[in-house]
């Protein structure tokens, strides 16, 4: 469900959802977070999304390079691009999506 709200441009319905998802113990997975993330950069709502950073991390995901792709681009579109460069240096393998995201910042 969240998956669908970003897609469609509907994040101040998707950080509700999160925030429901919470309230009711849910474990979200790396698809919710990175739902999350999309409507965060779209919203610009960094402190949000900082919060977001620190359960991807708490959840063991700080791994996940798609994660990884969708904090750069949420800091990059919120305008903390000293934390977008920092992400992507600490990246091990830089892809396509990385480069793309850190450019567009």
């Amino acid at each position: 469900m969240v998956s669908g709200y970003a897609q469609n441009g509907l994040g101040t319905e998707v950080l509700n959802l999160y925030h429901d998802m919470e309230l009711l113990g849910m474990q979200p997975d790396a698809v919710t977070f990175f739902g999350v993330l999309s409507s965060c950069a779209n919203l610009g709502v960094q402190k949000v999304g900082i919060e977001i950073e620190k359960k991807i991390e708490h959840y063991g995901l700080g791994y996940n390079r798609f994660l990884k792709n969708a904090l750069i681009n949420m800091y990059a579109m919120c305008g903390n691009l000293a934390r977008a460069r920092s992400i992507f240096d600490n990246m091990p393998e830089k892809h396509l999506v990385s480069w793309t995201a850190i450019i567009s910042g």
